[in-house]
């Protein structure tokens, strides 16, 4: 009977909670001037921004890091479906500041890949500002410029925003980072 309450309690648990483990090698050549990321999340359900996007899913990322300036490609899959997302960012970080412009691309689910490339991306810009490892807050702004999908039924750019605050602490050996965003309009 304890098995079976144990196995109740922890399947409530995952059902509330995302789980994500990470396995991310970096790679930087002899005169540190050159970085190559790759890895991996497992994550037990995919929310973005707050939206319910699909369940349990793998979320590679392979990125690139050269003078402050960065490519990185990230996807997301279901375990027992295709591909959901695939996004490619550039940008360029100085200091704690960091200017990028992502192509969204997430109307994939259970369709070939890219079939819909002309009228399924989004493009976002992002204002992002680190202050610190003595003062570890992060603030973001991400504003839709371009695509099809951020228009109003006349047909004019909505331009979406989402704006997100974080703050990275730790217990013990594990680091969390505590967040909270909204959309403005």
């Amino acid at each position: 009977m304890k098995n079976i309450l144990f196995a109740a309690v922890g399947t409530a648990a995952l059902s509330f909670t995302t789980f994500t483990a990470s396995a991310y090698e970096p790679y930087t050549s002899e005169s540190g001037r050159f970085k190559v990321v790759a890895g991996a999340d497992i994550v037990s359900k995919y929310v973005w921004r707050g939206v319910d996007q699909s369940g349990a899913s793998i979320q590679p990322t392979l990125g690139m890091e050269v003078g402050g300036f960065f490519l990185e490609a990230w996807g997301s899959t279901t375990f027992n479906d295709r591909f959901k997302e695939l996004d490619v960012s550039v940008g360029y970080g100085i200091g704690g500041l960091t200017l990028a412009v992502t192509d969204y691309w997430w109307d994939g689910e259970g369709m070939p890949f890219y079939k819909h490339y002309t009228d399924s991306h989004l493009f976002e810009g992002t204002v992002e500002y680190y202050f610190g490892d003595d003062f570890p807050l992060t603030l973001a702004w991400s504003t839709f410029f371009a695509g099809e999908q951020d228009k109003n039924s006349e047909g004019k750019r909505k331009y979406s925003s989402y704006i997100e605050a974080g703050y990275d602490f730790s217990i013990g050996s594990f680091d969390f980072t505590a967040s909270a965003g909204f959309a403005p309009w």
